[in-house]
């Protein structure tokens, strides 16, 4: 009913419930271009906030299920989670990327392309 209104507040943005849908759709569809289809694993190598929150969303919406791993594990544990939750795409940010282990796809959304 109120699709303007603010659905996602944090770090200094406000999105409303519109804008949201645009993301995590537009998102959603790139990640099944990437090949996520029902079922499939998707890790969220991600801090808390805003972005977060769409792609989660996205995943959901891919028909995928979403692996989060904390940033803050050590390089080790982020390893193991990724590698054995059969994660076929990992959703991250720049910042992040170094932390995916070698050979899984990667999805990085503050990238402008």
């Amino acid at each position: 009913e109120c699709p303007d209104a603010a659905a996602v507040v944090g770090e200094g943005v406000s999105w409303s419930y519109r804008e949201v849908d645009a993301r995590s759709a537009r998102l959603a569809g790139y990640l099944v271009s990437r090949g996520v289809v029902a079922g499939s694993r998707v890790g969220v190598l991600l801090e808390r906030g805003p972005d977060a929150v769409c792609v989660l969303l996205a995943v959901l919406r891919a028909g995928g299920a979403y692996v989060p791993v904390d940033p803050g594990y050590p390089a080790a544990r982020v390893e193991f989670l990724l590698t054995d939750s059969g994660a076929g795409v990992v959703v991250t940010t720049a910042e992040l990327a170094d932390r995916v282990p070698a050979g899984l796809a990667t999805v990085v959304v503050d990238d402008p392309a």
